[in-house]
């Protein structure tokens, strides 16, 4: 999934303007399963999106869920520009 996500990013001029960081968004603080599909754009936090057309589901993880204000707040991503 990462390697098609910067394919993406390249491909569209945005490489080097893009972080990545191995967490879900949510309005509250948590943690999830998320869900490795065969196909890995099937690959989803709902375990039925990552097993679509007859895919099979791969491996499982769990991962922090964070509020993005509250990664702008303590620093790790930058505030939005004005």
């Amino acid at each position: 999934m990462k390697t098609l996500s910067w394919g993406n990013l390249a491909a569209n001029g945005l490489d080097g303007t893009v972080s990545t960081h191995p967490v879900g968004l949510s309005d509250e603080e948590s943690t999830a399963t998320f869900h490795r599909s065969v196909f890995p754009v099937l690959s989803s936090f709902n375990r039925y999106n990552a097993a679509r057309w007859e895919a099979e589901r791969g491996t499982r993880s769990v991962v922090s869920v964070c509020r993005l204000d509250g990664m702008v707040v303590d620093g790790e991503v930058p505030p939005p520009a004005t």
